[in-house]
């Protein structure tokens, strides 16, 4: 027989990626859930203090168009609140920068509740139905993401309303198509694009895939050379290069890369928990290759 109390607890450990959540020293839980809906609520017992979203714009206010160097400030000022909470927001085991790369508890630090609900319904998307995969409402202050979604799509679409939630104003009911960053519709307006970068800043922090990528590839800007390719497993051949011969093509291999001349890892989509889409854009805006 399942246990619902439990299961609202497993689901919500699921969404702060934090297994740790409600245990209390002696293996019990520490922290009741509501029994009136599946809110998703808080972490341990010493609660971290709320992020003002106003703290977080330097000066600038909801609402104002935002430079994407701007976007990237504000994103990491968030990175740097949330990595300022870790012992409040984490367990107290070993905790790394990438740890509090989790939109699900930025959220939460606003003073959002998260809940899954898989019955979002639809969305009008230049007169084409789409399921809706995520849902704010900021007039409760909580958002809803389906669960019917892959994560990667899960952890985009939550990002992006957590851009809604520190860089916009509003009121209502605002619902997304499931989102992953890749390239395709162009957004519907300028907040929608805003929302969109805002993601990728704060899933995949500069610093952090800088040195994720020179810990893979031994460098900081890789350039496709014959003996980049061998080590990428093409041919080492001018095929090979030809295949590389668009920068985005290069992205693409090097966010899936699994090994480079013999050492295996991770992925850095699989390590940032994003598509390969989303990171092969990243690494193009960051310069990073060079076909």
């Amino acid at each position: 027989m399942t246990n619902p109390h439990r299961d609202r607890i497993r689901q919500s450990r699921r969404l702060l990626q934090n297994q740790y959540a409600y245990l209390a020293e002696d293996g019990g839980f520490e922290a009741e859930l509501p029994e009136s809906d599946p809110v998703l609520r808080g972490g341990p017992s010493n609660s971290p203090s709320r992020i003002a979203a106003s703290d977080l714009l330097a000066g600038k206010n909801k609402g104002d168009r935002f430079r994407r160097t701007e976007i990237e400030e504000i994103a990491r000022r968030l990175h740097l609140a949330l990595w300022g909470q870790r012992s409040a927001l984490l367990s107290s085991g070993e905790v790394t920068p990438l740890d509090v790369v989790n939109p699900s508890m930025a959220l939460m630090s606003l003073g959002f509740d998260v809940l899954e609900d898989p019955s979002l319904g639809d969305v009008d998307v230049d007169g084409e139905l789409l399921g809706v995969a995520g849902l704010l409402d900021r007039d409760n202050s909580r958002v809803s993401i389906s669960p019917r979604y892959p994560a990667d799509i899960q952890r985009f679409t939550l990002a992006h309303e957590l851009g809604h939630v520190v860089l916009h104003q509003g009121s209502g009911l605002h619902r997304d198509r499931g989102l992953n960053g890749a390239p395709g519709r162009r957004p519907s307006s300028p907040e929608e694009a805003e929302a969109n970068f805002f993601a990728a800043a704060f899933l995949m922090p500069a610093k952090l895939v800088r040195a994720e990528f020179r810990s893979r590839f031994a460098t900081e800007h890789l350039v496709m050379t014959e003996e980049a390719a061998f080590g990428l497993g093409a041919a080492a051949t001018a095929g090979a290069r030809r295949d590389y011969k668009a920068s985005q093509d290069l992205c693409r291999q090097l966010a899936s890369a699994e090994h480079f001349h013999g050492t295996h890892f991770p992925s850095l989509a699989q390590r940032f928990q994003v598509s390969e889409s989303a990171m092969a854009i990243r690494l193009r805006e960051l310069e990073l290759v060079d076909s």
